[in-house]
């Protein structure tokens, strides 16, 4: 599987409460040695942030109430991590996942552990 872009998106039409400070604050809280900044992209308040995971520094991006961008790794090695991202979220949120390769998005459940969003994404990576 290529270690091109995942995305963790609110479906179209939601959004969701995370505020980006949220998100700098919860980064720095999981990797108190990540870089991470505040930018702007679009007129999208974002925060861009690189983060050693699994001995690799590895890039993240989220888009303010949007979405979670995950580069540099597989599913497998970024799994945990997005866990810990969905768990940020509101119970209710609603959550789809898509790859770069795949743009088609596919529910996932907030509470999803991280071998069932591998799974999810080797399956969605199999279309």
């Amino acid at each position: 599987m290529s270690n091109e872009g995942i995305y963790i998106v609110a479906p179209e039409g939601t959004a969701w409460p995370l505020t980006v400070p949220e998100v700098h604050e919860q980064v720095l809280a999981r990797w108190p040695g990540a870089f991470a900044e505040v930018v702007d992209i679009g007129g999208h308040a974002c925060l861009s942030f690189d983060a050693d995971v699994d001995g690799q520094s590895r890039n993240g991006l989220y888009v303010e109430g949007s979405n979670l961008g995950l580069r540099d790794g597989s599913p497998r090695i970024w799994a945990e991590t997005i866990a810990w991202f969905l768990a940020l979220l509101p119970p209710d949120a609603p959550v789809v996942c898509a790859l770069e390769a795949v743009p088609t998005p596919v529910p996932l459940r907030r509470d999803a552990p991280p071998q069932e969003i591998v799974d999810v994404l080797e399956e969605l990576n199999s279309r």
